[in-house]
């Protein structure tokens, strides 16, 4: 489920930009189901907005039969006509009401490794309940659309695809981050979940340094970092790096909005070495802020980086410490990539994502 801070990631970003979508409608009225900490949240950003707290923590291991108690009481008094659940949970079976489910990938079916058994399970018991349902299926790339029908044999029809929206605008950035770094850094965003692949490139930097040595760029990550197996390793892994490099890796935690954007329009470039991504919203950040982009060569990738990025393999560390080497050493390459990101970008519209978002929603009722 969703919660407050930047626990979801980029998807959390996603949802908040549909909800002003929705809002900025004057034909729909909107309400949000939530829970405590997050309608709090949601309340100071959207102030017109109608929430409703059905549980008090977000978790996976939240008993379903009671939330669903609440969700009925909620219907009860609110008898909406649509219902659009963006994060996996659904409770459209007992409600007998119309329904769109965002599917935001397959990682469940695809990269079962990286998840926990409750997770899977969360995400199995919800999409069944919802295509037991005859709901529609909202999914952000062309990529998690294929993967979808192909996992549960679900009709193309029932489904759409609205990509996310460009979401950050350089604008004037001059004094807004207080770490500004005195070498040149690789940049990756990303909250320490496993599929990210932090652990790899921690490799891959390692191997770029023996060829690079002093000369080497830093390396900064940001993103959520929650108390847990892999975040513990990989803290320890930053620490033993640090101590034979002179404090060249950063982790700097979750970063509010401004300081992010200026951090990342500073990097020399991104690399994302995510092993699984159903859209993969850095790429396109990194476009728009003229950032090159180093990414892998999997999952959504591809289609949403076309040819503006430097392609490696993102299980090898040793395709990865190339990919940073080229970029390092070739300041024409560096001015390609920007090149090739711009025009990209010029060819996303987050007008056009918002309206056939707003018109699948209204086609649900209709």
């Amino acid at each position: 489920m969703l919660s407050a801070g930047g626990f979801n990631g980029g998807v959390k970003l996603l949802i908040l930009e549909q909800l002003r979508w929705l809002l900025s409608d004057p034909s729909l009225d909107v309400g949000a189901l939530t829970n405590r900490q997050l309608a709090s949240e949601l309340n100071k950003l959207f102030p017109l907005l109608k929430t409703v707290s059905i549980c008090a923590t977000p978790h996976y291991s939240t008993p379903r039969v009671s939330l669903m108690k609440r969700v009925r009481s909620w219907w009860q008094m609110r008898r909406a006509d649509v219902v659009y659940a963006p994060l996996w949970f659904s409770p459209f079976t007992s409600l007998a009401r119309p329904g769109v489910v965002m599917i935001v990938d397959t990682l469940h079916r695809d990269l079962p490794d990286v998840l926990t058994k409750e997770e899977i399970d969360w995400r199995e018991t919800a999409i069944g309940h919802a295509i037991q349902s005859a709901c529609k299926f909202l999914c952000i790339s062309e990529f998690v659309r294929a993967r979808f029908i192909q996992h549960y044999r679900v009709p193309m029809g029932s489904t759409e695809v609205s990509t996310p929206p460009l979401r950050v605008q350089p604008g004037n950035l001059e004094g807004t981050h207080s770490r500004k770094l005195e070498r040149p850094f690789f940049f990756y965003p990303a909250n320490a979940w496993a599929h990210k692949n932090h652990l790899t490139l921690l490799r891959a930097y390692g191997l770029y340094r023996e060829l690079l040595g002093s000369a080497g760029w830093d390396l900064v990550f940001t993103g959520y970092v929650k108390e847990g197996p892999f975040a513990n390793e990989l803290k320890k892994k930053v620490q033993e790096i640090n101590g034979t490099m002179e404090r060249r890796v950063h982790l700097m935690g979750h970063l509010a909005d401004a300081e992010f954007v200026a951090l990342f329009s500073s990097a020399g470039a991104l690399v994302f070495p995510s092993l699984y991504e159903g859209y993969g919203m850095p790429v396109v950040e990194a476009m728009q802020l003229g950032v090159p982009v180093l990414c892998g060569d999997v999952a959504a990738l591809p289609e949403v980086a076309d040819k503006a990025a430097l392609f490696f393999n993102p299980h090898s560390a040793s395709s990865i410490a190339s990919a940073m080497t080229s970029i390092s050493n070739d300041r024409a390459l560096q001015q390609r990539l920007r090149q090739a990101g711009k025009d990209r970008v010029g060819r996303l519209s987050t007008a056009d994502e918002k309206e056939r978002f707003l018109n699948f929603i209204r086609s649900i009722h209709t």
